[in-house]
């Protein structure tokens, strides 16, 4: 399993007896306090693989609000404070608490840890380290001021985690996102080797697992989740999932001071006639050197030990090679975590899921007290689970994931990827031997996929697109009509993308229909882009070009009856603007003339006089130059008779 949690909720006890405490076996734990509103809470163990958990409770409960919790290894419990009233509590495994003593802190401390050694409850807040010795019946304290660089802001941490090999404490600062280290003897905070996280905000429990992983949890207050981080102490940056947890404030601590070993493979399946890897993590932070180690384990049958890449903690046996029983004896395991690595070849006729599981024994150098115990599987829920490994036939890992004829769209190349596998190999009849193959041209290409003992054939032809698109010759409406406009389309294959623009930048009803109806106020031309299953793409541009039809009366009566008394130009809405109109009697000469004015306005019209006198009937031409809103300009011209 990953890791385990630890839930400490505090909930009301209206009568608490106070009795012999019972300490904690450590094993790997980790514990996170959960203080309700009200003060209140229970402790719980939360089982976790990263993703999901489930919660177990403890039987006791009690009143206090108990913060800034640490475990301590050299008399497994954990101890904490209350931050308001300063109270030293200690908790057991049955999850019940005792007062220890009345603190004179400072000022209230919400972050804390106890150091490796177990010597010291080391508090945390922007100002100070208060270092709590509990060792001494009075429980002396000693501050340490906190040093940050100049420029810097305050660090706010609402938990610290020592590391249990290095012993190194490490902070969560939510107002820069940054993971941080703490110096307990100087206070000098170091956050420069750490990267920035997306996440500016406290973590409430940071702890570490018993292979040295750094985990803390946060809060998704928008969808009521809690957030699970794992920290790489490299780079400070963090990976994260989600999952669902009882909301509350929260303090962590966790027991990783013991020997563990965890087992798995590489990679999750294999095939016939290949190899793949095994690791073997070892963590030993019990704080003792262990001697005379003994890792055994026995592969299932027909599975072959071909090499044993690393062994960091002695030399290497080859009497396990060329079986399934791997022995490796007479090693040392230092404080720390390292791995040993092997390579284990599958047999030909294997298939379907294999279980393995190792056996470590080791003696402590110092106590002499002899260990034994079984590997771990970290992915799943359980604890001390055996490794699974799935053995699939080629045949069915090199299921083709491409159809039989495949289409290379113009100008483009065509990427054929398979997994990189140990033990499987590649051949095209291009001689190409790699897991990706690219191809640039139209064709029948053929892959061999083989191990040591089988082969499969895959075959593929490749066409060139002959994708292409047609949206017709130009189009002219009238104002105010609708244009409709249906592509024609040739495709290998279905088109699963539409993209209608307008040249006008005008806001369109379906930019991603099949085809385009639209109402446009002027001259434009459209752009339909199209994409097909193959991903390829092409456009094609339509002119629209917009008429505005401009009247004009062939007769007009100006007899002051107040019907059809001037001749004018109109339109449709919207009104076009007229640059000039000019009327000429049959001698050419200019009788009336009017500039920039518009259609559909009479009071700009000709009123049938000529030098203040009414001018004689008879027909008389007449031309207007008028400017469209497209920008364009038009000289239209006709005749008109006036008669009285």
């Amino acid at each position: 399993m990953i890791n385990r949690l630890v839930v400490i909720v505090l909930l009301s006890w209206n009568s608490w007896m106070n009795y012999a405490q019972t300490p904690f076996d450590c094993d790997g734990q980790v514990f996170m306090s959960l203080i309700q509103n009200n003060n209140e809470g229970q402790l719980y163990e939360i089982v976790s693989d990263g993703i999901t958990s489930d919660d177990v409770p403890f039987p006791a409960t009690f009143p206090y609000n108990i913060n800034s919790i640490g475990y301590r290894k050299t008399d497994n419990f954990i101890y904490g404070i209350d931050p308001s009233e300063h109270f030293l509590y200690r908790i057991d495994a049955e999850g019940s608490a005792e007062f220890i003593y009345d603190l004179e802190l400072n000022a209230a401390y919400y972050a804390g840890d106890v150091t490796i050694d177990g010597n010291y409850l080391v508090l945390f807040n922007s100002n100070a380290l208060a270092k709590i010795d509990l060792r001494e019946s009075t429980y002396p304290i000693t501050y340490v001021p906190i040093q940050t660089a100049i420029g810097d802001n305050l660090v706010s941490c609402a938990d610290v985690a020592f590391h249990p090999g290095t012993g190194l404490l490490y902070g969560y600062d939510g107002v820069e996102g940054q993971l941080v280290q703490i110096d307990t003897e100087t206070g000098v905070i170091k956050r420069d080797e750490f990267q920035e996280n997306d996440y500016n905000n406290i973590l409430t429990a940071l702890f570490f697992n018993e292979i040295g992983e750094l985990y803390g949890i946060g809060k998704d207050n928008l969808n009521n989740l809690s957030i699970l981080f794992q920290f790489n102490l490299e780079t400070g940056l963090s990976s994260r999932t989600n999952f669902t947890q009882n909301t509350g404030e929260q303090d962590g601590c966790s027991c990783p001071y013991k020997l563990s070993i965890q087992q798995y493979p590489t990679s999750s399946e294999a095939f016939p006639c290949t190899e793949v890897e095994y690791v073997f993590k070892i963590a030993n932070f019990s704080g003792e050197t262990k001697q005379d180690a003994i890792l055994e384990n026995v592969f299932p049958d027909g599975f072959e030990i071909t090499e044993i890449t690393h062994h960091p903690f002695g030399s290497i046996d080859e009497t396990s090679l060329g079986t399934n029983k791997l022995q490796l004896t007479d090693f040392e395991i230092p404080i720390g975590v390292d791995s040993i690595v092997l390579k284990l070849k599958v047999p030909e006729n294997a298939t379907g899921n294999y279980l393995s599981q190792s056996a470590l024994q080791a003696t402590g150098v110092t106590s002499g007290v002899i260990e034994s115990l079984v590997s771990d599987f970290p992915y799943s829920m359980q604890d001390d689970d055996p490794s699974p490994l799935m053995i699939t036939p080629v045949k069915i890992a090199a299921e083709p994931t491409y159809p039989d004829t495949l289409e290379l769209c113009w100008g483009d190349t065509l990427y054929l990827t398979y997994p990189e596998v140990g033990g499987i190999n590649y051949f095209w009849n291009t001689g190409a031997q790699t897991t990706t193959f690219p191809i640039t041209k139209a064709g029948f290409y053929e892959l061999t996929i083989a191990t040591a003992c089988e082969s499969e054939i895959r075959q593929v032809t490749v066409v060139n697109s002959d994708l292409n698109l047609s949206l017709g010759n130009r189009q002219t409406i009238n104002f105010g009509e609708n244009v409709q406009i249906v592509p024609e389309i040739i495709s290998f294959s279905p088109i699963v993308s539409y993209e209608w623009s307008s040249g006008s930048g005008e806001i369109l009803n379906c930019p991603s229909c099949p085809y385009l109806e639209a109402q446009t106020p002027q001259t434009t031309d459209y752009q339909l882009k199209i994409e097909n299953e193959s991903g390829c793409t092409i456009s094609a541009r339509v002119l629209v070009e917009v008429n505005y039809p401009v009247f004009a009366p062939n007769i007009f009566s100006p007899n002051g009856d107040i019907t059809n008394d001037q001749f004018y130009l109109q339109s449709i809405t919207p009104d076009l603007v007229i640059n000039y109109l000019r009327v000429f009697n049959r001698l050419g000469e200019i009788i009336f003339e009017q500039t920039n004015t518009s259609t559909n306005d009479a009071s700009k019209g000709w009123d049938g006089t000529y030098k203040r006198k009414n001018a004689e009937q008879g027909v008389y031409i007449w031309t207007a130059e008028i400017a469209y809103p497209d920008g364009r300009t038009a000289i239209i011209f006709g005749d008109v008779m006036l008669v009285r």
